[in-house]
């Protein structure tokens, strides 16, 4: 614990966060050797959060994916200042392992890879309830795979929105029928 008076820090040790069941079939995991938690006097509606080490994500019963990044930085609300909260990630030199078990042959980088959210979930028919933004650059490829136009990918951009009434069922089949049913739609720009 640190920073005070202008901020606020706190970082913890061994972080595992899971869930998503069971709108994702066996869940989701993740891990990191240690996350620092941030709030900034200037900013106290948002908490930074960085995270060290080696991590690792799961889904379901797939194989544990590992994650390494120079730099990997997110951006969370913590106070409600509308109906559309903003999420912000950014990482640099990173790779993840899609199936460790091939030794690096399922091996995916990025130079730099930067995210934003604008989550809605108040939104009803035809209004946006996910926006969403995505630039990457300097992506390897897998090595495992024959890449038509070569193992190297110089950048990559996508925005789009998801919108429809914000599924609230409790399966994954329910759910996508239920946004389906109520006028949702997914654009990409």
């Amino acid at each position: 614990i640190g920073g005070w008076p202008f901020t606020v820090t706190l970082g913890i040790n061994d972080v595992q966060v899971s869930g998503g069941q069971p709108m994702i079939p066996g869940g989701v995991g993740w891990t990191a050797p240690r996350v620092m938690l941030r709030v900034d006097l200037a900013r106290p509606w948002q908490l930074d959060l960085t995270v060290s080490g080696a991590q690792s994500l799961r889904f379901g019963s797939d194989p544990v994916m590992p994650i390494m990044a120079e730099t990997f930085r997110a951006t969370v609300p913590l106070l409600r200042t509308g109906a559309t909260q903003g999420y912000d990630l950014h990482a640099t030199g990173m790779h993840i392992d899609l199936a460790p078990e091939t030794e690096g042959q399922y091996q995916v980088s990025a130079g730099v890879v930067d995210c934003h959210l604008d989550l809605t979930p108040s939104a009803g028919a035809g209004a946006s309830a996910v926006g969403f933004s995505l630039t990457a650059d300097t992506i390897g490829l897998p090595a495992g795979v024959s890449w038509p136009l070569g193992p190297i990918v110089a950048s990559i951009s996508a925005e789009g929105d998801i919108a429809g009434p914000w599924p609230t069922e409790r399966t994954p089949l329910s759910a996508a029928t239920a946004w389906r049913d109520g006028g949702g739609s997914l654009e990409l720009r």
